[in-house]
């Protein structure tokens, strides 16, 4: 009888782990799973294997050759592309005779005597047999209905509790006549339990179910891979354990080296090279190649693959840690913590529990992992840069990062307060906003909503009436990246203060729970935040005397039909005259200017708060001369009316639609041309450059 191995699939469900090898190749207790399979054929007189391989093939070939190391012969079968359970068998036809086939998972665990299920197949005559087993939770399994004589009645796939009619599950573990690889089509994607047991109870083929003893699982989660391997360490299920047991409980491979004063506490399996410095204490655990754990390091009830290194007085507890990942010195890794390769934790850093980390990533000196970091290449200590919390969009920052977030800055404010999120027109920024909106909802916080949105009406929305502000955006200097930034009750950035408060609720998890009468309430009215800065700016501009002043006339750019009323407004009130163009480009401005003859252009930001000048001529007044110049118009301004035409209760922050009216005001009272003020300052105009 021939073997047959299924060691095809991608084992996404065990990512990250499966990430860097193929979960046949996943360890449990130092082996992987799919040599424990070969261990078990072997054992039960089945030498001949064929394994059918598709997911990182190269990597199972590589491990297994041509099983001469295994005391087996071993053949493969390669899928191009996913062909199903049958049909990857159904590759492997030339490979297999016309002898009866036994087929087994390849990532499955178990220790079932293969003897007794091959004995019951050819007393009872039927072209397939399968294993199958009771189960307490048969939901994420094929059920399987027989008669009394084990005939097979009917086949179900995962059910819901309501619709299962039986607790006894399809393991995957197969008996197969040469008369059964006729059923599966060339070169097609087929499976046995959704297209040939049916098929062949149509047909009224003899197909038949064995109930099996003994040990199995399908490893199919994290959950049931640490599992797993607590399993084997406990002696749950019969394997061939590597290493000598020169301890009771305790299995040691070829060169470990174990210094004085440490504590190793049964059951251990520690492969070749380990080595665990003085004071260490070691418990409970599957310790792979080559580790170090180094001084007064504390590991207990852990799965640790091949050259993971354990930091000193680090504390490692209840976690799956994969190939060569540093745990840093006082480090902390928490319960149901999962590490993927080659991964970097800083010395005092801190893994929360049940915190997924996926391969190469690092986490940073004395940081706090509170979200598990899929695709995150670093997680820093500090969540805050200078403007705001950064990252790249739908990969640093996603829905789930932002919503704990929300919750974080909810939780530091009142049930009942109010807070203003808005954001630039970018669908990722509408996401991400959505996402922050739902945490701050869920803790109690009242939120009002408007999207697209610039930041100087966010800040007066905030300073009339919310308890503080949030604005997304895409990051000017990197479009993939987003930033989302914190506004206080005043209107003005986020304080320091308030940044370490929300870091530390967000570091630790410490959301505040409302009942659901509690949960918060969303506005969207559009039409209020800009009524609201409508009227604050009415309150700063100057008033003019006329519609033209010296002729004076300006360009703008304008892409928001609400903040057009109010700046037309503005600009009426402070007798200015300007034209508006729908457009997001400065050279569009620039054209415009000339086209019309305009005295100047300004073009705003997506988020209201950078200004560029543009001079009757279309050219770009550089950023370091528009400064100059706008000290020149004030000083002179001062000089001829006696104070400073400035209202600072409206200049603390960035405002680019109130400074275009105050530039505006100053530009239209001199007649001097905005390139002969330039031209009249030390640098000479040299910094105009063509849009």
């Amino acid at each position: 009888m021939i073997a047959v191995v299924m060691a095809g699939g991608e084992g996404s469900r065990l990512r990250p782990l499966t990430l860097e090898l193929p979960k046949p190749l996943a360890p449990i207790a130092n082996k992987p799973v799919m040599h424990h399979i070969v261990d078990l054929l072997r054992r039960h007189g089945l030498s001949d294997v064929v394994a059918t391989v598709h997911y990182k093939g190269d990597a199972i070939e590589s491990y297994f050759g041509d099983g001469n190391a295994f005391d087996v012969r071993m053949r493969y079968a390669r899928e191009q592309s996913p062909m199903g359970t049958a049909g990857a068998v159904g590759l492997a036809r030339s490979l297999l005779a016309h002898d009866s086939l036994l087929v087994i998972s390849g990532d499955a665990l178990t220790d079932i005597d293969l003897r007794a299920l091959i004995e019951d197949h050819r007393a009872g005559g039927a072209h397939a047999t399968i294993a199958v087993r009771r189960v307490d939770d048969p939901r994420e399994f094929g059920v399987v209905d027989a008669d009394a004589n084990g005939n097979i009645l009917r086949f179900q796939e995962k059910p819901s509790w309501s619709e299962a009619f039986s607790d006894t599950i399809n393991t995957g573990i197969y008996v197969l006549e040469p008369s059964v690889l006729e059923l599966i089509p060339d070169g097609q994607p087929c499976d046995f339990a959704k297209d040939v047991f049916p098929r062949m109870l149509a047909e009224k083929r003899p197909l038949r179910a064995f109930e099996v003893d003994g040990y199995w699982s399908d490893v199919g989660t994290l959950e049931q891979y640490k599992a797993a391997n607590e399993d084997a360490l406990y002696g749950r299920v019969r394997l061939d354990l590597p290493g000598a047991e020169l301890a009771p409980g305790i299995r040691f491979g070829d060169g470990c080296v174990i210094h004085a004063n440490t504590v190793l506490e049964a059951p251990l399996v520690l492969g070749n090279g380990v080595c665990v410095e003085s004071g260490a204490r070691l418990a409970g655990s599957v310790v792979g190649d080559n580790v170090v754990i180094c001084s007064s390091a504390e590991t207990e009830d852990a799965v640790l693959w091949k050259n993971v290194h354990v930091g000193a007085r680090a504390t490692v507890h209840d976690c799956v840690i994969a190939s060569a990942t540093r745990i840093g010195a006082r480090a902390s890794i928490a319960d149901g913590a999962v590490l993927g390769a080659i991964s970097v934790i800083g010395s005092n850093a801190t893994v929360n529990r049940q915190i997924t980390i996926w391969p190469h990533s690092e986490v940073a000196k004395g940081a706090t992992v509170s979200m598990s970091m899929v695709h995150r290449l670093v997680w820093p200590k500090s969540l805050f840069c200078d403007d705001g919390v950064r990252g790249i969009a739908n990969i640093e920052i996603d829905s789930q990062f932002a919503a704990r977030l929300g919750e974080a800055f909810g939780s530091t404010l009142e049930c009942g307060n109010t807070v203003f999120v808005g954001g630039d027109g970018h669908k990722s920024s509408r996401v991400v906003a959505a996402s922050f909106t739902s945490g701050l909802l869920s803790v109690g916080v009242d939120v009002s909503s408007t999207f697209p949105i610039q930041m100087p009406i966010v800040r007066a929305a905030v300073r009339s009436s919310d308890q503080g502000g949030v604005y997304v955006r895409i990051d000017p200097a990197d479009a993939s990246a987003l930033i989302i930034e914190f506004v206080d009750a005043n209107g003005m950035n986020a304080s320091r203060a308030l940044q370490r408060k929300i870091e530390g609720i967000f570091a630790r998890g410490e959301f505040r729970k409302v009942s659901v009468d509690e949960i918060g309430t969303l506005d969207e009215s559009r039409e209020k935040p800009f009524a609201l800065y409508s009227e604050q700016i009415a309150k700063a501009i100057p008033r003019g005397n006329s519609l033209e002043r010296n002729g004076f006339r300006l360009i703008l750019n304008m892409t928001s039909a609400h903040l057009e009323d109010v700046l037309c407004e503005a600009f009426r009130e402070a007798g200015l005259h300007m034209n508006f163009v729908k457009t997001n480009s400065v050279e569009r401005i620039a054209d415009a200017v000339r086209e019309h003859g305009a005295s100047c252009g300004m073009y705003f930001d997506e988020a209201g708060e950078t200004l560029t000048l543009i001079d009757e001529r279309g050219l770009e007044v550089s950023s370091e001369d528009l400064l100059a110049l706008c000290s020149l118009l004030v000083s002179g301004a001062a000089q001829n009316d006696g104070h400073l035409p400035v209202f600072p209760e409206f200049s603390t922050v960035a405002d680019a639609f109130y400074t275009s009216i105050r530039l505006a005001d100053l530009l239209s009272k001199t007649c001097v041309s905005v390139r002969g003020l330039v031209a009249s300052m030390p640098a000479g105009g040299q910094a105009l450059r063509a849009s």
